[in-house]
C-alpha cells in the first residue's frame, strides 16, 4: 500500500477505528444537513422569509447524494466483520434488539413529537389551517404515524437488509475475498463496475415518496449495503480504494462544482435528478473517496473519537425532534432574520441533542425503547 494506514489491517479485525470515525462524522453531518433540509426550497410555496432561491441549499446537494449511501456501505462491512465471530442467529437477535425495537417502541414513545411538528410546519408552509383539529383518532393516528417515521427509515431499511443478508448467506456465505485475491482489480475497475450496477438499480428503483419530507431508495441502498458486505469488506479491495482516494475525491469535486453552477442544487429531490448520471456519479465517488481517505488518515482512536463512536447512534435518534420543534417555533413565532434562524437552530441542535440524549439514556425503560439497550453501556449500531 502506498500510504501508511495507522492501526489494524484493513478488514482483518472485528473492530476498525476508521469505520467508527466514518459513522460519527456522518451523524454530525446529518444533524447539520437536517437543519438546512428543514428550511430548504423543497417546499412550495415558501414562508415569506425563505427566498425562492437560497444559496445555503447547496449544503443539501453537498451531502444528500452520498452520506446515507456511505452509512449503508459501512453497515455492510461491519455486518461482515460481526458475522466472522457470530452466528446468523446471534446477528438476527442483535439487529432485532438494536434496530427493530427503536423503530417501533421508540416511534410511540418519542418520535411522535417530530410528527406533530412536521404536520404543523407543513400547514404553516402551505398557508393551511391546522387540519388535524377536526380529525377523529382513527384518521389522525395513521397520519401522525406517517409523519413520525422521518429518520427511522434508516433503521427500518437496515433491519430489512440484514434479514435479506441472512437469506443470501444461505446461498453464498462469505465475501469475495478469494476472487479479489486471485484477480487483482484496479480501483477504477471496481468503481466503474459498482457504478454501473448502482445506476441500473437507480433506473429500476424509482424514488418512493412516503411524504414530502422523506425520499427512500430501498434497492439503491440495499445494493450499497451488499457491496459493503461482499466487496468492500475485502482487504485487497480497500487497499486499492485507498490508493486511488485522491482520484475519487477529484472526480467528485469536479462533478459537484458542475452541478452547483448548473443549478441542480435547487431541485435535489426530483426523481429525474436523483436517478441521473451526475447525481449517482458524484454520490458514489464521494463514498469511495471517504472510504479511502478515512482508512488512510483516520484509522485511529482517541478519547474524543471513542466517545463520539459510542454515542453517535443516540445522537442520531434524538436530534430530529429537536430540529422540528425548535425549527417550527423559530419559523413561525420569531421575527429573526434568515441567517440568525439558521445559526440559532444549528447551535440549539448541537448543544441540546447530547444533553437530551444523556438524560433519556439514564432512564432504563426509555433506554430500551429508544436505543434498544438493556444496560448503561452505549451502543455501537453498525458493529452489530
Amino acid at each position: 500500500m502506498n500510504a501508511k494506514i495507522k492501526g489494524k489491517q484493513i478488514c482483518e479485525s472485528s473492530h476498525l477505528p476508521y469505520l467508527d470515525n466514518i459513522r460519527w462524522t456522518v451523524v454530525a453531518m446529518v444533524l447539520l444537513f437536517h437543519v438546512f433540509w428543514f428550511y430548504s426550497i423543497t417546499f412550495t410555496p415558501q414562508p415569506k422569509w425563505i427566498a425562492n432561491s437560497q444559496p445555503q441549499d447547496i449544503v443539501v446537494m453537498l451531502f444528500n447524494p452520498w452520506f446515507m449511501s456511505l452509512l449503508f456501505v459501512v453497515s455492510g462491512i461491519c455486518a461482515y466483520l460481526y458475522l466472522q465471530h457470530h452466528s446468523d442467529k446471534e446477528f438476527f437477535k442483535a439487529r432485532s434488539l438494536k434496530l427493530l425495537v427503536p423503530s417501533t417502541l421508540g416511534l410511540i414513545l418519542y418520535h411522535w413529537i417530530s410528527g406533530v411538528f412536521n404536520m404543523k410546519y407543513i400547514c404553516h408552509r402551505f398557508g393551511l389551517s391546522d387540519f388535524t383539529l377536526g380529525m377523529s383518532a382513527r384518521e389522525f393516528l395513521p397520519l401522525l404515524l406517517e409523519e413520525s417515521i422521518n429518520i427511522l427509515w434508516f433503521l427500518v431499511d437496515l433491519y430489512v437488509f440484514s434479514l435479506i443478508l441472512i437469506g443470501l448467506r444461505r446461498i453464498y456465505k462469505d465475501n469475495l475475498n478469494a476472487f479479489f485475491e486471485k484477480h487483482r482489480c484496479h480501483g477504477i475497475v471496481i468503481f466503474c463496475c459498482s457504478l454501473v450496477l448502482l445506476y441500473l438499480v437507480g433506473l429500476i428503483d424509482i424514488p418512493n415518496y412516503i411524504d414530502i419530507l422523506i425520499t427512500l431508495r430501498p434497492l439503491y441502498y440495499l445494493t450499497a449495503f451488499l457491496l459493503g458486505y461482499y466487496v468492500f469488506s475485502v482487504q485487497s479491495v480497500m487497499r486499492v480504494i485507498s490508493n486511488d482516494r485522491w482520484i475519487f475525491a477529484s472526480i467528485s469535486l469536479i462533478i459537484i462544482l458542475c452541478m452547483i453552477f448548473t443549478g441542480c442544487w435547487k431541485v435535489t429531490v426530483k426523481p429525474e435528478i436523483i436517478s441521473s448520471v451526475p447525481y449517482i456519479l458524484y454520490g458514489w465517488t464521494m463514498v469511495l473517496a471517504c472510504l479511502g481517505l478515512y482508512c488512510t488518515y483516520f484509522n485511529y482512536s482517541n478519547a474524543i473519537t471513542r466517545y463520539m463512536s459510542r454515542n453517535s447512534f443516540g445522537l442520531y435518534i434524538v436530534h430530529y425532534a429537536i430540529i422540528t420543534s425548535f425549527g417550527y417555533w423559530l419559523a413561525v413565532h420569531s421575527s429573526l432574520p434568515q441567517w440568525a434562524i439558521y445559526t440559532l437552530l444549528i447551535a440549539i441542535v448541537f448543544v441540546l441533542t447530547p444533553i437530551i440524549y444523556q438524560l433519556l439514556y439514564c432512564v432504563p425503560f426509555v433506554r430500551f425503547c429508544l436505543f434498544g439497550k438493556t444496560s448503561q453501556q452505549p451502543i455501537n449500531i453498525l458493529n452489530h
